[in-house]
């Protein structure tokens, strides 16, 4: 096997594997918390209600525009359809995850304060254009010889 055969491998390995963990992390933030709650006493309902931002609030723009950037990937990639073409199958299921990356990157960018994830965001809005784009481009081509 050519060197440059190994390399490529390693390098879907490593796409393959961040997708995963970037997928399980975004399902883990999109589970409500009393999902993994233990069974106890429930709290007052304006006790509840203190923990949640208002609607009207930059934190509560910022969890909607977050959720809705989770919505809108668990609504995709239950709606992908696998064709069996590994390569194209991949491409596709990156493609949404790296989007929701951007979205929840730019959510960050637009309303976080924390100066390390802000810089954080800035770095995932970049590296997340590059491999869209160039996920793009491989869609079309691919779609050329479809």
């Amino acid at each position: 096997m050519s060197q440059q055969r190994k390399q490529d491998m390693l390098k879907n390995n490593r796409d393959w594997k961040r997708a995963c963990i970037t997928i399980m992390a975004l399902a883990a933030l999109a589970t409500p918390p009393w999902a993994n709650a233990q069974s106890g006493p429930v709290p007052a309902d304006g006790a509840t209600r203190a923990l949640e931002p208002a609607a009207d609030t930059v934190e509560g723009k910022s969890a909607t525009e977050m959720q809705k950037s989770i919505d809108s990937l668990k609504e995709k990639t239950a709606a992908f359809q696998v064709t069996g073409n590994t390569d194209f199958d991949f491409a596709m299921m990156a493609r949404m995850q790296r989007q929701a990356e951007l979205d929840i990157a730019k959510a960050e960018l637009e309303h976080g304060k924390e100066p390390m994830l802000r810089s954080m965001a800035n770095r995932i809005i970049e590296s997340q254009k590059n491999e869209i784009k160039q996920l793009d481009q491989w869609l079309a081509l691919f779609h050329k010889f479809d």
